[in-house]
């Protein structure tokens, strides 16, 4: 029988993508209050990204707004068979501005 070895775990720590585009955008939002941001993501990976996209905007104590979206280079190519829900592939483009935090996380 192996009985193995003990030690210590530690957490690989987790990186948002977006959170340096963030800190600029809210530098650049400070001179503009009307500064957008627009980014092209894959259509299959958008609710992803936008869960990131949020986080990030969070992490430098704002809201990403949605502001316009663009589906016209996306295209539904099937549902998933327990949820019902659709399964898209293409380009989504979506416009973003900045606001300040939403009143419940504004403590977080």
């Amino acid at each position: 029988m192996t009985i193995g070895t003990f030690g210590t775990f530690e957490a690989a720590e987790k990186t948002n993508p977006y959170t340096e585009t963030f800190i600029a955008f809210a530098e650049a939002a400070k001179k503009n209050p009307e500064a957008s941001w627009t980014v092209t993501l894959d259509a299959a990976k958008e609710t992803a990204e936008r869960v990131l996209i949020a986080e990030a905007a969070h992490s430098v104590n704002h809201t990403a707004r949605l502001r316009n979206r663009d589906d016209s280079k996306r295209e539904k190519i099937g549902e998933r068979e327990k949820t019902g829900n659709p399964i898209y592939k293409g380009k989504v483009t979506l416009t973003f501005t900045l606001a300040d935090k939403h009143a419940p996380r504004r403590s977080k």
